[in-house]
């Protein structure tokens, strides 16, 4: 019935296009075509039933027809009406600016859309952190046996959230089915959401009432509260990442695009804003506190990756992430962007280039890729 009325208005622009004579696939190619996107909607309605009655296991399964079904049945009374002897139809100069204008509204639609969802993912990683499986199941283990820790779970939920991978699709899926507070039900949906999944939240389980339906958890949103976390969950100290990004904020959409680029060698990293973005926001900075977290998240990391850009030069805390890695052994490569001035110490370490779509290392030992170059230094 929804989809019924956003159809009504586009079936009367689309008839408008028909000329005398017209057939139910010209209707429906026109339609496709200046609408586009209503078109995208109907098909992912479609292919959620579908794989939604795999597992259906009621007596009658649930069906959403295909798109071509779906319009020509809506739009029945409507072709019948303009099939009649007296129907008016446009001149053929009116139909091709109409169908102009249409295809146009059509494009800056689609755009808009593509653009709110770049703007939900930009500073989720598609990739899989070796930690993920562990998180998951300690999910599950403790909806089933520690379900007052809506906290936790929920803490689960948004760190997994932060990794737009396909691999994750199932658990909020499956997030929403059978969790029975209605916080972590909604996270799970919003976050398929947010991935542009077609989705809608199922009926909760019929049963016992859960006590701990209606808690509001609440997620770390200062460092004090995550180093308290981490002293309180081990699966908080047990997270890692291939590549700590050492850089400036202010190269933000460089960064993105260089975490993109890791993410297609199967790399995960490390950006503060971008995995701590809730509990270390800028106006809350500590100088104790948020150091410890981000010098803990840097020893969980294989490696540093320095990032250099004039934006970087005489910055404290970049020289104190340096020098730290450099204390610890943990390996050291740079970027050097726009041919920053550099130190000795700079001048010393490993230069990265981006070459052929795969980062590649510049060392005593001649060129490599950076995975190669990371796990040389692993072992």
């Amino acid at each position: 019935m929804q989809y019924g009325k956003r159809l009504k208005k586009p079936i009367a622009n689309v008839l408008m296009l028909m000329e005398e004579g017209f057939s139910n696939d010209d209707f429906i190619h026109e339609f496709h075509r200046c609408y586009a996107y209503l078109w995208d909607d109907i098909q992912s309605e479609c292919n959620f039933y579908r794989r939604k009655n795999k597992t259906f296991r009621g007596k009658k399964p649930l069906v959403f027809p295909s798109p071509n079904v779906f319009i020509l049945t809506e739009a029945r009374h409507a072709l019948v009406k303009k099939r009649k002897a007296d129907a008016k139809y446009l001149g053929k100069e009116q139909i091709d600016e109409l169908r102009a204008q249409l295809i146009a509204d059509c494009r800056t639609k689609m755009e808009e859309r593509r653009e709110k969802t770049n703007n939900n993912t930009r500073l989720l990683q598609n990739v899989v952190p070796n930690y993920a499986s562990n998180m998951i199941g300690s999910y599950f283990y403790l909806r089933k046996f520690h379900r007052e820790k809506v906290n936790e779970r929920y803490y689960v939920l948004n760190e997994i959230a932060k990794f737009n991978n396909k691999s994750f699709e199932g658990f909020f899926f499956r997030v929403m089915g059978i969790d029975s507070n209605n916080s972590c039900r909604e996270f799970a949906l919003q976050t398929l959401q947010k991935w542009d999944k077609t989705v809608h939240l199922p009926k909760k389980r019929k049963g016992k009432r859960d006590p701990y339906a209606n808690v509001v958890p609440i997620l770390p949103s200062n460092p004090k509260e995550v180093v308290e976390l981490r002293n309180l969950l081990q699966m908080e100290r047990d997270k890692s990442y291939n590549v700590f990004i050492s850089h400036r904020s202010i190269d933000e959409k460089l960064i993105i695009d260089i975490k993109n680029k890791f993410n297609n060698q199967g790399l995960s990293v490390y950006v503060d804003w971008m995995i701590d973005r809730e509990g270390l926001p800028l106006d809350k900075f500590d100088e104790c506190l948020t150091w410890e977290v981000i010098l803990a998240r840097l020893m969980n990391s294989n490696c540093l990756f320095y990032f250099h850009t004039k934006n970087c030069i005489g910055n404290k805390n970049i020289e104190k992430e340096l020098t730290f890695a450099k204390e610890h052994n943990i390996p050291m490569a740079v970027l050097n962007f726009d041919d920053a001035e550099e130190t000795d110490d700079i001048k010393r370490m490993p230069h990265v280039k981006f070459v052929d779509n795969q980062f590649v290392v510049e060392t005593n030992n001649g060129k490599m890729t950076f995975t190669k170059w990371l796990n040389v230094k692993q072992v």
